[in-house]
């Protein structure tokens, strides 16, 4: 009988280790800053017993966590493990922070390992994001009880702010907010976004969203607004159609209106180009 595997690993225990790899779970633990001297608390347990850990309801207290982490602490160097109190000072800031890098290098790797992948002229991107929201109201019946928070004529309701992977093909978060909150404020912009195209129209436009993709090494496409004042730095790539009938060097750092006007009118072109966006707003 042959013996069941999961890409040639042999056991569930080979499995585990290969996806929660200890050395790297370690590591991660001391960048964040979680563990910075290794004594009676092992982080690579703490997170075994999380993920794991089998409770008797939904909502394990830490009590079960604590005794579930006693009772595989097994290491010889310790004679006895770390103690109840001890343990709980430890939930704080530095283990959601360890435990956040963890989330996010796991999400990482199951998106890069996904058979879904861009093709074309997407295909350097890690993945593009949609970022879009949605006013929900309540019947229009229920005006007089409810009345809306912005418009005299609508009657109350809530806003979804969702972001659409296009390569998971699902909704990566969505948050529900009053109607009132605007939508640049739900525009999270950090380290996640590195080689990701994000997409979202002029309710989230803010020069200073844009400043953060470009920090982080994200890209994006939006619409810009009409009283922006950008030039263009040069073209990145064009059809041949459009590249044979123009001189590339007469669109290096000219202004968006002599841009628009140096484009045949005839046809319509997908170009890729490098913009620099000049605001005195923004620069003070």
């Amino acid at each position: 009988m042959k013996t069941s595997s999961y890409k040639g690993l042999k056991n569930l225990k080979d499995c585990v280790f290969h996806k929660l790899n200890p050395d790297f779970i370690e590591n991660k633990s001391r960048e964040t800053g979680f563990i910075k001297r290794k004594r009676k608390l092992d982080p690579v347990l703490l997170v075994f017993v999380l993920v794991f850990g089998v409770s008797s309801h939904l909502k394990p207290t830490l009590e079960e966590i604590y005794r579930h982490y006693v009772d595989l602490d097994d290491n010889p160097k310790i004679k006895t493990s770390i103690r109840n109190q001890s343990f709980r000072k430890r939930f704080k800031d530095d283990l959601v922070t360890f435990l956040k890098s963890l989330l996010n290098h796991y999400i990482d790797q199951t998106a890069h390992q996904s058979p879904a992948h861009l093709k074309g002229i997407v295909e350097d991107f890690k993945d593009i994001l949609v970022q879009d929201s949605s006013i929900i109201r309540i019947s229009k019946k229920l005006y007089d009880l409810h009345p809306a928070a912005r418009s005299r004529d609508d009657s109350a309701g809530l806003k979804i702010h969702a972001v659409y992977s296009s390569v998971s093909h699902s909704v990566k978060s969505a948050i529900i907010t009053s109607e009132r909150v605007h939508d640049s404020k739900m525009l999270k912009i950090g380290r996640e976004v590195e080689n990701i195209l994000l997409l979202y129209d002029l309710g989230y436009y803010s020069l200073k969203t844009v400043s953060k993709i470009q920090e982080y090494g994200g890209f994006f496409v939006s619409r810009v607004k009409t009283n922006a004042v950008f030039n263009v730095v040069t073209i990145n790539s064009g059809p041949s159609d459009f590249l044979s009938l123009v001189d590339r060097n007469c669109f290096i750092n000219i202004s968006g209106d002599d841009f628009l006007e140096k484009i045949p009118k005839k046809g319509v072109f997908d170009l890729i180009c490098s913009f620099h966006i000049d605001d005195e707003r923004f620069k003070t």
